[in-house]
Parts: structure tokens; C-alpha cells; sequence
């Protein structure tokens, strides 16, 4: 019988059937540890460590790959909001970099504003919307560019 390595650990049950059927797809087969636990009471979930997805000790360095090409796993650093400045030729309707027309709103928790609210016991909104490609993966956001003249 071969050893079984955690891959992965989520916070919810579904989000680990998710998983499990993501990786059984690639051929990986998974177990899943501590899920019932968690369907009992979702608030034990941190306390034990989430819900745990399985695979054998000779398919983790596989389902590690098919978990950062599903992006499950996300190793690298977040990546920066980038400044478009508006122009007369902008079209927000495509991608400033690759010029793709897969393109979406995003929002992003702003934590000044939300520092701001609990100090002040006001609802502010604390999302910060951003526009972000679905191919090329950028974020940005627009701005208008200032004139030296409006400058005093």
C-alpha cells in the first residue's frame, strides 16, 4: 500500500470535490481527509486544518504541476495593479497589453479604507475595482493623465 501526501488544503467540502475531480480528470487519484468533519460543523474547518486532498506519495510532484496549471496553487508573488493612462484612442472594451477582448471587472479588498472604517465605526465600501484580462492575467486600472497646466 503506498503513502498517502496532503496536496492541497481547502476551507470548504466543495471546494475540495472541486479539486478531487480536477486532479482524478489528469489521472491523479485523491482521497479526501476530514471531510465529513467539516459537513458536520463548518466552523471546525480552521480548527483542524481544512479539508485535506490526498494523493499518493509518487503523484505529488504531478499534482502539484496540475494544481499550478489549474491555479489552484499560486506560487508566485501577487502581481501589481498596473496605471493605464487614459488617451483619446483608449478602448477599455480590449486589453492594453494583448489587446484581448476577454476582459472583466475585479474588485480588491482596499485595506486603508477598511482601517479607516472600523476606526471610525462607519461602513465605507473597502473594494476597489479593477479591470483584469482573463488571457494575458494583467490588472490595471485607468487614470487620467494630469496637465502640467492644471497643476498649481
Amino acid at each position: 500500500m503506498s503513502d498517502w501526501i496532503e496536496a492541497i488544503s481547502v476551507t470548504f467540502p466543495s471546494e475540495a470535490h472541486m479539486i478531487q475531480g480536477f486532479l482524478e480528470s489528469e489521472g491523479i487519484v485523491t482521497i479526501l481527509k476530514d471531510e465529513l468533519t467539516t459537513q458536520v460543523n463548518n466552523l471546525y474547518s480552521n480548527a483542524i486544518g481544512g479539508v485535506k486532498v490526498m494523493v499518493r506519495a509518487e503523484d505529488y510532484e504531478n499534482a502539484q504541476l496540475i494544481l499550478k496549471k489549474g491555479r489552484y496553487i499560486n506560487p508566485e508573488k501577487p502581481q501589481k495593479i498596473e496605471i493605464v493612462f487614459l488617451t483619446s484612442t483608449t478602448d477599455k472594451k480590449r486589453c492594453p497589453f494583448c489587446h484581448s477582448e476577454n476582459i472583466g471587472k475585479k474588485k480588491n479588498p482596499d485595506v486603508i479604507t477598511l482601517i479607516i472604517s472600523l476606526m471610525l465605526n462607519v461602513i465605507f465600501p473597502i473594494f476597489r475595482r479593477t479591470d483584469m484580462c482573463f488571457d494575458c492575467g494583467k490588472e490595471w486600472i485607468y487614470k487620467r493623465k494630469m496637465r502640467a497646466d492644471n497643476i498649481t
